[in-house]
């Protein structure tokens, strides 16, 4: 394989999405090494398009042969590149895989989120290559560890979804350091309040953060869970096991959840405790991290890490403060 040649920042997404594809489904990957325009191997180019075939195939089954055509540069499948330097993981390749020929505001959005969200949690950002894909409106927004697929109304400037952008890419962006719970709530939750972050302008102006995608508080707001620890008991399992109402609320209590500890002890002190959770977690690579320092058991979140992460080297005012954020959310007894 001529991409293995010299071992580029997209050649892993693309090995694990083949990885993927052979346990899953070997006929199909066979019939993908089979097409024409992998005669000779795959590209270093062709690596970027193969790392993001495994929703193609899953979502979307029409898309995949377009894609594979599409590999010989001969149109219908455009890919937009750029590469940047992150300040703690270095040279980041980023790149968004479109069906249509154009150049959108996407590619800055993509550019801030992955910036902005390293800043605020003070870790390398966990891979060198980001794949967005704007797949042919599958109805759902994917996030892998080999790369990101929004629906393709998200890519179309002025179009009704256009002015929640900046916040889709942002929410999954920030998968990348938040997908390693079993709980639904602990994942989500963390990444809407990120993905509002990113977006926020609240630095200029000094007011609270509020949430940004109402819709998904107002559904919540009518649910039969009074606290998290009441979604928790119901919501096992991933997003297409739970109902509608308990997706929103693992993606609204969560986040609101968050963001009261945000805007409570203010932005240090929460970046400082946010950093420590995601350290306990397992992280992107699914390394075991448990953490002496707390009590909790093993690296799958839960809220008993959220409150040693917090309240480890906080004053007691703070710590009073997390307590009753906790109660107030999750539910006292914990």
């Amino acid at each position: 394989m001529p991409f293995l040649d010299s071992v580029e920042s997209s050649d892993a997404a693309a090995m694990r999405e083949l990885r993927r594809m052979a346990s899953t489904d070997t006929n199909k990957f066979v019939e993908v090494l089979a097409h024409p325009n992998l005669d000779d191997g795959i590209t270093d180019q062709e690596a970027k398009v193969i790392a993001v075939m495994s929703s193609a195939y899953k979502y979307t089954p029409d898309s995949l042969p377009v894609l594979l055509d599409g590999l010989d540069g001969s149109g219908g499948v455009y890919v937009e590149e750029r590469v940047i330097q992150l300040p703690l993981a270095g040279e980041t390749l980023l790149a968004i895989i479109r069906f249509r020929n154009q150049i959108t505001a996407s590619m800055d959005y993509l550019e801030h989120a992955v910036r902005f969200i390293e800043e605020f949690i003070s870790e390398p950002f966990p891979t060198n290559y980001v794949a967005l894909y704007f797949g042919p409106n599958p109805g759902i927004n994917i996030f892998s560890h080999s790369h990101i697929m929004l629906e393709s109304d998200y890519d179309i400037v002025g179009g009704s979804w256009w002015y929640l952008t900046p916040q889709i890419i942002a929410h999954e962006i920030a998968h990348y350091y938040w997908d390693s719970s079993s709980l639904f709530w602990m994942n989500e939750g963390p990444a809407e309040m990120l993905a509002t972050t990113t977006i926020s302008d609240n630095a200029g102006t000094g007011a609270p953060i509020a949430p940004y995608r109402s819709h998904m508080h107002e559904t919540c707001s009518r649910s039969t869970f009074q606290t998290i620890v009441e979604l928790e008991r119901s919501a096992k399992g991933t997003a297409g096991e739970l109902s509608e109402e308990a997706r929103h609320c693992s993606y609204s209590m969560g986040e609101r959840f968050f963001l009261n500890l945000y805007n409570t002890l203010g932005d240090t002190a929460f970046r400082r405790g946010f950093r420590s959770l995601y350290l306990k977690s397992s992280g992107f690579y699914g390394d075991f991290r448990d953490d002496s320092s707390d009590t909790c058991a093993g690296s799958d979140l839960n809220i008993c890490h959220v409150e040693a992460a917090f309240k480890a080297g906080a004053s007691e005012a703070a710590a009073a403060q997390v307590d009753e954020i906790i109660a107030r959310w999750y539910g006292s007894g914990h």
